[in-house]
C-alpha cells in the first residue's frame, strides 16, 4: 500500500503552517511457521514535509505478531522516528527543530483467558525500551524503560449488507 497527500491549513492553532505533504507506504505479510504457529508482519513507512517548520520527518515502524491455535501469543514493534528537540519541549543548545532520531523496541505476551462467541477476555504484558539521542537523554533521565500489565476485552462480528 502506498499514499499522497497535500494537506491545506492543516493545523487550526497554527495559522503559520499553510500547507504539509504527506507520504505512507507498508508492506503486511503472513507466514506459517509450522503446523501450529502464524507470524503477521506489518512495515510501515512514513514522511511528512515542511510539518513544525522541518523539511522533512520520517517515521519507520516494523511489528510482528506470532500465535498459534493455543491461547498464547506474542508480539512486538521497533518504532523509529524523527522528532525535534521543539516537538518534545525539550530545552537545548543545538537547533530545536533539527531532527533526531528516537527509537523504541517493545516485546509483548498475551494469554486468552476466555472466549465468549466472537469476543476473548485476555491478559498480558509488555516491556519496552527507548533509545534517545544524546541531547535528549537529560530531559528523560537517560534512555528510558518501560512497561505494563492489562487486561484486554476483544472481538468482532461481521455483518452482511443485503440490497433489495
Amino acid at each position: 500500500m502506498a499514499s499522497a497527500a497535500y494537506v491545506k491549513d492543516p493545523e487550526p492553532h497554527d495559522p503559520d503552517l499553510k500547507k504539509i505533504y504527506r507520504y505512507s507506504a507498508s508492506v503486511y505479510s503472513q507466514h506459517h511457521l509450522d503446523s501450529r504457529w502464524m507470524l503477521h508482519n506489518s512495515f510501515v513507512f512514513g514522511l511528512t514535509n515542511y510539518y513544525d517548520n522541518v523539511s522533512a520527518l520520517r517515521s519507520l515502524l516494523d511489528e510482528f505478531w506470532i500465535h498459534s491455535d493455543s491461547k498464547n501469543s506474542f508480539w512486538g514493534r521497533i518504532e523509529v522516528l524523527d522528532r525535534t528537540a521543539s516537538q518534545l519541549a525539550i530545552p537545548t543548545t543545538a537547533n530545536a527543530l533539527d531532527p533526531r532520531l528516537v527509537t523504541a523496541l517493545t516485546a509483548g505476551y498475551t494469554y486468552d483467558l476466555k472466549n465468549f462467541g466472537d469476543s476473548k477476555l485476555s491478559s498480558g504484558f509488555s516491556i519496552t525500551k527507548d533509545f534517545l539521542p544524546s541531547e535528549f537523554r537529560s530531559a528523560y533521565g537517560g534512555d528510558p524503560w518501560s512497561g505494563r500489565i492489562f487486561i484486554q476485552l476483544s472481538g468482532m462480528k461481521m455483518g452482511t449488507y443485503t440490497s433489495n
